[in-house]
C-alpha cells in the first residue's frame, strides 16, 4: 500500500496526538540511536540491499511507564546494484513515525523499554546507468516494534535495542521510475544515549 500525501498527514497528526496526550509534567525524554540494519525479506528486499548504517532521533515522554514518542531515522542503504557493470545507485531509507513506549524501572539503574510505531516510510533512489541518470521517491507504511535493556546515571541512559521495522511500498514503476514493489522486514541492532528529565 503506497501512503498519500493524506495519508502523511494523518501519520503526523498521530504521533502529535501521541506525544501531545502526555502531561507536561511526565517524565520526558530525547534519545540519539545508530547502529546497523540488517534485510530479513521479503526477497524483492533482501536480494537488493545489504546491511547498513542506520541513525535515529526520539523525543518523547512516559507520565506512567507508559507513554508516547515520535521518532525519525536514516539509513543510507548498501544497494547490490552499486558499482556494478558500470551501474552506480544510491539508496536511502527515511522514517517518521509516532508511537508507543513502555518503560519500566526494575532497578536504580537498569531499565527495560518496549515500543511500537505506525508511519511514513520514504524510499528514495538516484543514479546513474551508462550515463543516464534517475532519480525517484515512494512513500509506504512503516512499522516498528523494539525492545531495549539501558542503564541509568544521573539524568542518562545508556543502553542497546533490537527492533523490527518493516515497511510496504507497491509502486510498480515504469518510464524513468524506479520500481518499488516489496514488504520489508530487517532487523535492528541500535545503541544508544537517552537524556531524560526524572
Amino acid at each position: 500500500m503506497t501512503a498519500t500525501l493524506g495519508d502523511m498527514r494523518a501519520f503526523v497528526y498521530v504521533a502529535l496526538v501521541c506525544a501531545a496526550v502526555t502531561p507536561a509534567r511526565a517524565d520526558s525524554f530525547v534519545e540519539v540511536a545508530g547502529g546497523l540494519t540488517t534485510p530479513l525479506g521479503d526477497n524483492d528486499w533482501e536480494q537488493n540491499v545489504e546491511s547498513s548504517p542506520k541513525v535515529a532521533l526520539r523525543v518523547g515522554a512516559f507520565p506512567n511507564e507508559i507513554g508516547g514518542y515520535i521518532s525519525a531515522d536514516w539509513t543510507p542503504y548498501d544497494t547490490d546494484a552499486d558499482g556494478s557493470f558500470g551501474v552506480d545507485v544510491s539508496a536511502h531509507r527515511f522514517r517518521l513515525m509516532g508511537g508507543v513506549i513502555f518503560h519500566h524501572m526494575v532497578s536504580n539503574t537498569l531499565v527495560v523499554t518496549g515500543r511500537g510505531a505506525i508511519g511514513a516510510d520514504i524510499a528514495h533512489t538516484s543514479g546513474d546507468v551508462f550515463g543516464v541518470e534517475f532519480s525517484d521517491t515512494d512513500t509506504g507504511l512503516g512499522l516498528e516494534l523494539g525492545v531495549g535493556l539501558w542503564f541509568k546515571a544521573g539524568k542518562v541512559e545508556i543502553g542497546g535495542e533490537l527492533a523490527i521495522p518493516i515497511s510496504t511500498h507497491d509502486e510498480p514503476g515504469g518510464m524513468g521510475e524506479v520500481p518499488y514493489e516489496y514488504t520489508s522486514y530487517d532487523l535492528d541492532l541500535l545503541f544508544g544515549v537517552r537524556f531524560v528529565s526524572y
